[in-house]
């Protein structure tokens, strides 16, 4: 799954609609631009902007299997990896 993730992330961000939300996402105020983009080394977004641009790109190409119980969740979880390690802990 997390191999699958990655690979579909790297192609996902050479379609057009991945283009469309980084150029959205580098317009937005951040004060913490840290986290990278998939396919663009020289870009850091802030963590909730890099997690919504890299699950663009991990939907863009990659196609969950709908039924119950779900077992192919590669879209949405990968990218939120990202927020776990910025959230403090209490």
């Amino acid at each position: 799954m997390v191999l699958d993730s990655i690979g579909v992330g790297l192609i996902g961000s050479t379609t057009d609609v991945f283009d469309l939300a980084l150029q959205h996402c580098q317009h937005m105020y951040a004060p913490d631009f840290i986290s990278s983009v998939y396919g663009r080394s020289n870009v850091r977004l802030s963590p909730t902007l890099a997690a919504f641009v890299n699950g663009v790109a991990s939907q863009s190409l990659d196609f969950d299997e709908p039924w119950h119980p779900a077992t192919h969740p590669s879209g949405a979880v990968p990218p939120l990896l990202v927020l776990s390690d910025m959230m403090p802990y209490s």
